[in-house]
């Protein structure tokens, strides 16, 4: 059962508004009504409630020609609610509900007990019976468009015809009068037809929508097949807006060319602000810019920096901020990929959630750094706490650079060493995790990578080491200079001879390329000389046998 139209013409007796007009509304289904402001919305709902006689065509209501019946029998099925204000004098909510019965009182007009019992119920399911006492007139909009619905209730009507009844009403009052008028057509088994501008709510919980275009054609569908079709952005796209498909909002059309990847469950929320701001939202692929959901906020990712934001104003004023990118992030799938190689060559390198705290926070905490120099003093059969911290900080700086430079070979990328997480085995290995996979990319990475390992990791490496241990500054950035070297045999680029140019690494070697500093490894019990050891064969095995 239904309202059914079949080509309908609607209009004045001079002039014809809308014709050819098919459509249905089903019972059980809230129907929509959309179209552009002037194109016949509510001369069509006028002429479906009686209130102007049709031009042409069919209006059957179950099976009833609308046009053949009377006041009193259309009243019966079907029932109005229209955007003109009511002045209903000193009325209550409930006696203007109780109008609602008149098409089926007798002559008197007087409600009995079933008339009054059909009140309540259409006060109740509008959820308004606190209301029921009040006058009208003290009522807010939304909460008197509640009352009129439960008036139109009352009349039991097939049909429930709304025009623009939101129209007074603020966003939550608007939301709310939505989500009853669906839940009505569903528990209720009516056909409810509500025209709106309310597009992008209305898209959102319709059962089946009219759309009238331009030109005053009729469409009709589901929403999402409307808006699959292009009909919705062909009716109400502008210079200014366009329907985004995909997020099923209108967006704000944009001529920027930079992109930004967002993360997270606020993304939606982000990507409009960030459109507005002159962002474009990337959905895949490499991006100039990436915006993290954390669990205290926003991790922002720009031109190879971060920043820790602690809400969405704090973003749209970064952004805003932001130039044109030399460095982007790099595409996720890339990363993976590089990483998976880096980590398939390693095995102190994992991809993935794994225990470990972020190689940041050992480099600051001086009792993590004393217990990982201890643990590898014990595993060499070393005292001396400059050989186990030397030997610690060697290994952790060639494993660094084995997976920077590992993925600017695979990739021409290099991850978010800044995420990397820290584990020292049961053994006293380092083991290193990246929680999820992220990098950079650009034409030349050697600012980036410079930046990242030197500022970033190594520095602050030393600092942490030499707060703890006595050990001489030299030596420890021989230690990450012959790291370098040799993570540069098995990763071969032109990128490492620029990094060794670096004047902190470069100061540590002489123009041969040989270390200037001994990393003391010839000290452990059963070692000899490293393959980068600046003495002599003579001079070691002296110096070992005075140390013996």
């Amino acid at each position: 059962m239904s309202l059914l139209l079949r080509d309908l013409a609607v209009g004045y007796r001079k002039r014809t508004v809308l014709s050819g007009l098919d459509a249905e509304a089903k019972r059980g289904e809230l129907t929509v009504l959309l179209g552009p402001n002037g194109v016949g919305k509510s001369t069509l709902l006028r002429t479906l409630a009686g209130l102007q006689p049709s031009l042409g065509g069919v209006m059957h209501l179950d099976g009833a020609d609308l046009d053949g019946l009377s006041h009193t029998d259309r009243a019966r099925r079907m029932a109005v609610v229209l955007t003109d204000r009511v002045s209903p004098g000193l009325l209550t909510a409930r006696e203007l509900v109780g109008f609602g019965r008149h098409p089926h009182t007798g002559f008197t007009g007087a409600l009995t007990e079933h008339d009054r019992g059909i009140v309540d119920w259409a006060i109740d399911a509008v959820a308004a019976t606190h209301l029921a006492g009040r006058d009208v007139g003290e009522l807010s909009d939304g909460e008197r468009q509640r009352v009129l619905t439960a008036r139109a209730l009352a009349q039991e009507p097939g049909l429930l015809l709304l025009d623009e009844p939101s129209a007074f009403l603020d966003a939550p009052s608007r939301v709310a009068l939505t989500g009853l008028l669906r839940k009505l057509a569903s528990e209720r088994d009516l056909a409810i037809v509500v025209s709106t501008h309310e597009l992008e709510l209305a898209l959102r919980v319709a059962d089946a929508v009219w759309l009238l275009d331009r030109d005053g054609v009729l469409h009709t569908g589901p929403p999402e097949q409307l808006a699959l079709d292009g009909l919705i952005s062909a009716t109400f796209d502008t210079d200014e807006l366009k329907f985004d498909l995909t997020a099923g909002t209108f967006v704000l059309r944009s001529a920027a060319t930079r992109t930004c990847r967002v993360l997270g469950a606020d993304g939606v929320v982000l990507e409009r602000a960030l459109t507005r701001t002159g962002w474009t939202p990337s959905a895949g692929g490499a991006a100039d810019a990436e915006i993290r959901q954390t669990a205290n906020g926003y991790l922002c990712l720009a031109d190879g920096k971060t920043a820790d934001l602690p809400d969405v104003a704090a973003v749209v004023s970064w952004a805003r901020a932001q130039s044109d990118p030399v460095v982007r992030r790099a595409d996720p799938a890339d990363v993976a990929a590089a990483l998976a190689q880096a980590s398939a060559f390693s095995p102190y390198f994992v991809v993935g959630d794994t225990p470990g705290r972020t190689l940041h926070s050992i480099y600051a905490d001086r009792d993590a750094v004393a217990e990982a120099v201890r643990r590898t003093g014990l595993r060499l059969g070393v005292t001396e706490q400059r050989v186990a911290a030397s030997t610690w900080q060697f290994g952790l700086a060639a494993r660094l650079w084995s997976i920077a430079l590992g993925t600017v070979v695979t990739g021409n990328l290099v991850p978010d060493l800044d995420r990397l997480c820290y584990q020292l085995d049961d053994d006293a290995s380092v083991r290193l995790s990246l929680p999820e996979p992220g990098g950079w990319t650009a034409p030349d990475l050697t600012a980036l990578l410079t930046r990242i390992m030197i500022d970033e990791h190594l520095r602050p490496m030393c600092e942490g080491l030499r707060a703890v241990v006595p050990v001489a500054e030299g030596l420890l950035w021989g230690n990450a200079a012959a790291a370098l070297r040799g993570a540069l045999r098995l990763a071969p680029t032109d990128l490492g001879d620029r990094l060794i140019a670096t004047p902190v690494l470069a100061n540590a070697l002489s123009p041969n390329g040989i270390r200037r500093s001994c990393c003391l490894f010839y000290r452990t019990p059963t070692s000899g000389t490293c393959g980068d050891c600046p003495l002599d064969g003579a001079a070691v095995v002296t110096m070992k046998e005075s140390t013996a």
